[in-house]
């Protein structure tokens, strides 16, 4: 399998022993025995993942080099309040409930003041 030599075999073998590299740990060392020459099936095996898992990482790797092990941001849900609303929200929950409200009250007439 050709692997362009984005880095020295002795960094990724270095970087997949590093306690901060744990995420991609598994992902670097299918690289490093794509660039010994290993073929999918037999790299598959002895990582014990699929054959499409390790084309995929080791592709990503020979396109955008070590970056490329790690994971690609995801989209999250979107924000409840407006950024604006967020840090009002924040300093009342921390004052507490008023003499009469509480817990669902409060929430109610937060919102209620603030449509």
């Amino acid at each position: 399998m050709d692997v362009p030599q984005h880095d020295t075999l002795e960094f990724l073998k270095w970087a997949a022993r590093q306690k901060k590299f744990l995420v991609v740990r598994d992902r670097l060392r299918a690289v490093i025995l794509a660039r010994q020459g290993q073929i999918i099936s037999q790299i598959s095996v002895k990582l014990d993942y699929t054959g499409r898992w390790v084309q995929k990482w080791v592709s990503r790797y020979r396109k955008l080099g070590f970056d490329g092990l790690r994971d690609k941001p995801r989209s999250g849900r979107n924000r409840k309040l407006p950024p604006e609303q967020e840090a009002t929200f924040i300093q009342r929950i921390f004052l507490g409930p008023t003499e009469f409200q509480s817990g669902k009250n409060l929430l109610i007439s937060f919102f209620e003041k603030q449509c």
